[in-house]
């Protein structure tokens, strides 16, 4: 597992760091509640299909 480090510099003083890296954590904390996994490859559905793929889905998997 590899630790991800978020650099705060660009926000002033160190109780608007707190409290910004506070409000991250909590909305990590509830992604990962809900289900979000952050190995799965977000960029995966981003990626080209051939048509041929996309045809044989659309023929065989959709009414």
């Amino acid at each position: 597992m590899k630790r991800k480090k978020i650099m705060l510099d660009h926000i002033d003083g160190k109780k608007n760091r707190r409290e910004f890296a506070d409000e991250l954590c909590k909305k990590i904390v509830e992604a990962l509640i809900s289900g979000w996994s952050p190995w799965t490859d977000s960029e995966a559905a981003k990626k080209y299909t051939t048509f041929d793929d996309a045809s044989y889905v659309q023929m065989n998997f959709t009414g």
